[in-house]
């Protein structure tokens, strides 16, 4: 575990979360969520051994005693502000997500290293090869064909598989504190949007799946597309993932009506 001194914070879903809480579950979910930080896997409840914090550890940390302490948890779970692993580690789903794709950026960052440092030797290597052998006439590079290129193509869409359950996880979390339907099933249609979304988004800054986050909290702020409507429509992922464009108008905080396929 790095020692960053800060973490991302994010004001609007902290105050859209947390309104409804009591003061005490409140100010609980706010030192857990610094325990966590802090924690030998970030955004688990877990010891400095990394072992799950149970509930009298964590009634002695917060200072509290033990009915105000599962009141508070009882709370938090039944809002959906926390989530629970099966054998009960408390984690917070947000720092997570961004935990595994910062991990995944770095580990992608020390593989081109290593590919450039590579390129770099076997370049060297070459060159001092050909200055003591007989100069040869260089055949000029032939364009790659369709087919190269449609391999190519494949091969790089194979390294970056799609994270159809991850996908499916933030959008059920945000359905489920919005009163939105949830995905019950992961059909093959659903799975084409999602890979030509995991496409368009896979570039974004933090990667697919927190664009994605950006998109579902920009729709917040839009009573339309949570039912605040005439016909009773309300946003669904097939509505977010159908196309690159219905996110990217939420983001540029454009206006939607007429059940999700007019814009102003």
């Amino acid at each position: 575990m790095d020692a960053r001194p800060a973490l991302q914070w994010y004001p609007s879903d902290w105050i859209r979360d947390t309104r409804l809480l009591s003061l005490e579950a409140r100010g609980l979910w706010m030192d857990m969520l610094m325990w966590m930080f802090f924690s030998p896997k970030r955004g688990m409840l877990l010891d400095a051994k990394g072992m799950r914090i149970d509930a009298e550890t964590l009634c002695r940390m917060a200072a509290t005693d033990m009915p105000t302490l599962m009141r508070s948890l009882c709370e938090l779970e039944s809002r959906g502000i926390l989530s629970k692993e099966d054998d009960g580690t408390i984690y917070n789903r947000r720092m997570v997500r961004e935990e595994c794709g910062r991990d995944a950026r770095s580990d992608a960052g020390r593989h081109a290293a290593k590919v450039r440092w590579s390129n770099a030797k076997n370049a060297s290597s070459s060159s001092s090869s050909s200055s003591s052998s007989p100069s040869t006439v260089q055949q000029p590079s032939s364009k790659p064909s369709v087919l190269d290129r449609v391999k190519g193509a494949v091969k790089r869409t194979q390294t970056h598989p799609c994270p159809y359950p991850k996908f499916v996880e933030v959008w059920n979390d945000f359905a489920n504190r919005h009163g939105l339907a949830t995905v019950r099933k992961l059909t093959e249609a659903r799975k084409r949007k999602l890979k030509s979304r995991f496409a368009d988004w896979r570039g974004e800054k933090g990667g697919a799946l927190l664009h994605f986050q950006k998109i579902l909290d920009a729709a917040t702020s839009r009573p339309f597309m949570m039912g605040e409507n005439d016909s009773g429509w309300r946003m669904g992922i097939d509505w977010v993932v159908n196309n690159e464009d219905n996110g990217l108008k939420l983001l540029e905080g454009k206006t939607v009506s007429g059940k999700g396929n007019e814009w102003s």
